[in-house]
């Protein structure tokens, strides 16, 4: 009875993520396949998966980030972070700044 129900939320959420998958920038997936989905103690595990995720994604967020944004835009959705009328720098590291 318990697979019943879960098969049931698992195609629920399928048909749910086409929605958010569509508006979304970039989805990292982690490859968990060979955890079930009990796997509480699989920690070290799943943290390693999700690192690799990220890392093979990392040329693609770092390409999004390089790409010119219009200063409006990012007056929209920054405004605490650029001051009226000066557009844009790229951000200083630490040991730059």
């Amino acid at each position: 009875m318990f697979q019943v129900v879960n098969r049931c939320f698992q195609i629920i959420e399928s048909r749910a993520e086409d929605s958010w998958r569509r508006h979304s920038d970039l989805v990292m997936e982690p490859d968990v396949r060979g955890i079930g989905w009990d796997g509480f103690t699989c920690g070290p595990e799943l943290l390693k998966a999700g690192e690799a995720a990220a890392l093979a994604a990392l040329p693609q967020i770092e390409a999004w980030l390089a790409r010119p944004r219009p200063p409006a835009l990012l007056a929209a959705v920054l405004p605490e972070t650029i001051p009226a009328g000066r557009p844009p720098v790229a951000a200083e590291s630490p040991a730059t700044a």
